[in-house]
Formats: structure tokens, sequence, C-alpha cells
């Protein structure tokens, strides 16, 4: 590999990095794609992180941030996509407490009053049928009882 072509990659990196934040993961995944050759993959990524174009504590936040607000995802969900994206603990952790928790609890009631209104069964069945859609949303199964047990059902 020559450095033009290099150049090229960490170029066209640079570009797609800098529309929205990015992790190494995704970055990796984005040069497979442009059939880069496999060992320019970290040297790449080491160079776009140190010029600032990829931190993966700000992509943390950004992600918890945005899965929270717009896709109504629960801790345990988002805990789970960014460990499969390989963010550290640490950074993983620190975002998830930008969560508010009366936030994350009304976000939680509303979901769950929401789904209990749409599911037309009698009592156990309909018990079941929203738990597991908060569990698969990513809320705690302690919160999921708190709220069931508060809920006039």
């Amino acid at each position: 590999m020559t450095k033009a072509e290099y150049t090229k990659y960490l170029t066209k990196a640079m570009h797609w990095c800098s529309h929205t934040e990015r992790c190494k993961t995704d970055l990796k995944q984005k040069l497979r794609q442009w059939k880069a050759p496999a060992y320019l993959y970290d040297s790449i990524a080491d160079e776009l992180q140190n010029e600032n174009f990829i931190d993966e504590n700000r992509y943390a936040n950004a992600y918890v941030s945005d899965k929270f607000r717009f896709n109504k995802w629960g801790k345990t969900k988002i805990y789970h996509a960014l460990k499969q994206k390989q963010i550290p603990e640490k950074f993983i952790s620190q975002a998830l407490q930008t969560i508010d928790d009366e936030d994350y609890i009304a976000t939680a009631r509303t979901l769950m009053e929401e789904k209990n209104r749409q599911i037309d069964d009698e009592y156990q069945k309909r018990k079941q049928k929203v738990f597991r859609f908060m569990a698969t949303r990513g809320f705690e199964t302690g919160i999921i009882f708190d709220l069931w047990d508060n809920m006039e059902v």
C-alpha cells in the first residue's frame, strides 16, 4: 500500500467521521466496506483519534442520549449495544449516568401504560406481554415490577 492510498482512505474516513459521532468499531466496519487493507485499520483509527475525529467517550454520551431520547431504550439495552461496539466500560457507565432518573422512570411509565392499553387480554397474559415488551426495550426488571405494582391495571 502506498502513502497515497493510505492518505486516500484516511481522508475518506475523516470526511465520514466529521458528519456524526463514530466509534472505532464503526470505522473499521466502514473501512472493510471500502475494501481498505486490514493492516491499515488500526493506524487510521489511531490517527483519527489523535486528530479528535473519533472519541469513544464522546460517542458513548451521544449514543446514550440519542437511544434514550429518540428510541426510548432502557439502560440495559443501551449498555449491551455499546459493549457490542467495544466501547470501554468506564465510558459506558459514565454515559449511562447522564440519563436523568426522573426522565428515565417517566419514559418507562409512559411506555408501559401505552403497551398495557394496546393489549386486550386477561390480566396475567397482559402482564406477561407488557413485562416482555419492557425487558426487550432494555428496562431493568426491578423498575418494571415497581411500575407495574404502582400502575392502575
